[in-house]
């Protein structure tokens, strides 16, 4: 099995248009994201903690936009997989998976007000893989 690198720069495609920087992956922590985040459309940095296991069955990634998943709100989770392809960069074509947020929205006028948890969810990919230009 080749070993994969998913390093580098991504175009994230999750209802958005974002980008994703994966810098490393350290294998001795457990396969931890290292360095990396998401850049708004805005061109804001949203850091992402997460992991990445490579197998012999599945290449499986998630992440968050929580530095201390649970304890933030309006965290975004993504689960999916890296799509090997030994012609490419780091042998990786894309990313590919699911992502899921809980929102809370305020509803009604005046002091009563009501609120409402609403579970988000939808698809997401990442292409464009490319080495990242510091």
């Amino acid at each position: 099995m080749n070993t994969l690198d998913i390093t580098g720069t991504y175009d994230l495609h999750d209802g958005t248009n974002m980008g994703l920087t994966i810098r490393g992956v350290d294998t001795a922590n457990n396969n931890a994201l290292v360095d990396s985040f998401i850049r708004t459309p805005e061109n804001d940095i949203i850091p992402v903690t997460g992991t990445f296991t490579q197998g012999q069955n599945t290449n499986s990634l998630s992440f968050s936009t929580a530095h201390q998943p649970g304890l933030i709100l309006f965290t975004t989770f993504y689960i999916g997989a890296a799509i090997g392809d030994p012609k490419s960069l780091g042998g990786i074509f894309a990313l590919s998976g699911t992502w899921s947020r809980q929102v809370i929205e305020f509803s009604g006028s005046g002091p009563k007000k009501t609120l409402k948890i609403v579970n988000q969810s939808g698809g997401w990919f990442a292409d464009n893989h490319q080495a990242e230009i510091q």
